[in-house]
């Protein structure tokens, strides 16, 4: 996954982190669309991932930004 410092692709790339890692989710919006999806999702440390929804498994429903 491809972190930035913003909700959309021309956000500057911040990080990686490999696929099947865990992270922590503060909330999730919708924005610009990557690979067919267009939820983002604004990580605990300040970085936004959007990774398609299939790929991600949350506790629940992440609250909206």
């Amino acid at each position: 996954m491809t972190l930035r410092d913003a909700p959309r692709r021309a956000g500057t790339e911040v990080g990686r982190r490999p696929y099947g890692g865990s992270v922590a989710i503060h909330c999730a919006m919708l924005g610009e669309r990557v690979r067919g999806e267009d939820r983002w999702y604004l990580l605990t440390d300040g970085t936004w991932v959007a990774t398609p929804s299939r790929s991600i498994e949350t506790e629940g429903v992440p609250r909206p930004c």
